[in-house]
C-alpha cells in the first residue's frame, strides 16, 4: 500500500489537510485509475434520499468546478455578515454543492423553510466533507 501526504489549503472552511493512502496496482506503478478510485473513496459525495425514492447528490467541495467553489466561498462570508439570511445562506450553498440544480430544488422544496432539517443536513454535509486526522 503505498502512502503519500498532501496538505490542502483551506477550501470554503471544510476541508482542512488529509492524508492520502492509494492502492497500488500491479508492480507498485501508480495509476490513473488507482487515484480515481481513492478519490471517489475519500471524497465521496453525500446522498440524500427524498420521498419519492429520488437521490439528490451533495458533492465535496474539492469535487467542484472553480466557479462553484468561489461562489461556495462568497455564500459563507455572506453568512458571517450581520442581518444575513442564514436560511437563505444554507440553501444558496445546497443549490451550489448539489450535482444537479433541479434535484437540490426539488430537495429545498421538500425541506421547506425548516431551519432545523436545513442545519441538520448542513451538518451530515459537513461531516461527509471533513477529513480524517492526518498521523505524523
Amino acid at each position: 500500500m503505498g502512502r503519500g501526504r498532501r496538505r490542502l489549503n483551506k477550501l470554503s472552511g471544510l476541508c482542512l489537510e488529509t492524508e492520502s493512502r492509494l492502492l497500488v496496482s500491479d508492480q507498485n506503478d501508480l495509476t490513473l485509475d488507482d487515484i480515481r478510485a481513492a478519490v471517489e473513496r475519500k471524497y465521496a459525495a453525500l446522498p440524500v434520499k427524498l420521498g419519492d425514492g429520488t437521490k439528490v447528490m451533495l458533492l465535496n467541495p474539492l469535487r467542484l468546478d472553480k466557479a462553484k467553489r468561489a461562489h461556495l466561498e462568497q455564500t459563507q462570508r455572506a453568512m458571517n455578515d450581520q442581518g444575513a439570511d442564514q436560511v437563505d445562506c444554507l440553501k444558496d450553498i445546497i443549490r451550489t454543492v448539489a450535482e444537479r440544480r433541479s434535484a437540490a430544488d426539488k430537495l429545498l422544496r421538500e425541506i421547506g423553510d425548516d431551519t432545523a432539517m436545513l442545519a441538520e443536513l448542513f451538518s451530515a454535509y459537513g461531516e461527509r466533507c471533513r477529513p480524517g486526522e492526518a498521523s505524523a
